[in-house]
């Protein structure tokens, strides 16, 4: 609605202020449509038209405070989408350093079947000292138990320096 409209639907001549003023009370009134509007300002008294001011006055700051509740809420949205695809980002990151791990882990445990292997052929050559020198000698008499083979006098004498100490 223009002055123009509100001034033939009401009869009323108005200053640019004062429809400034009537068009904002319009506006707040929702959906009433613009006949049934100017009819009752019409019918307003001074009083009700203050009343009228007032309310449209409330609902302009409800208007500004849910404006800045939705820009707020937007901010709140875009972080939290951030936060989201950083947490993605770590999670891939997190999968891709537990894969590795793992792979680790299983290099390491061949590496370590190798080395009982290499530890297990010299020991059958004779070569206890490369052995010991290989997995450590606990290691070695370890094994050797679990082998069934005899442990030789250094093997014992390692034990009884390490028990009895």
């Amino acid at each position: 609605m223009n002055i123009h409209e509100f001034e033939s639907l009401t009869k009323m001549e108005v200053s640019d202020k004062e429809y400034a003023a009537i068009e904002q009370i319009y506006l707040n009134a929702g959906e009433l449509d613009k006949e049934s509007f100017c009819k009752g300002w019409k019918q307003a008294k001074d009083a009700s038209r203050e009343v009228m001011q007032a309310l449209s006055d409330n609902v302009d700051g409800k208007r500004i405070h849910i404006s800045r509740l939705d820009k707020k809420i937007e901010a709140l949205e875009y972080e939290l989408d951030h936060e989201r695809d950083i947490k993605e980002f770590r999670v891939h990151e997190l999968e891709d350093a537990m894969k590795r791990v793992s792979e680790l882990e299983a290099e390491r445990d061949r590496l370590s079947s190798d080395k009982i292997k290499l530890a297990l052929a010299l020991l059958n050559a004779g070569l206890d000292e490369q052995a010991i020198e290989i997995l450590g000698h606990a290691s070695i008499i370890g094994l050797k138990y679990g082998a069934g083979m005899e442990l030789t006098e250094t093997d014992k004498k390692f034990l009884a320096e390490t028990f009895n100490n």
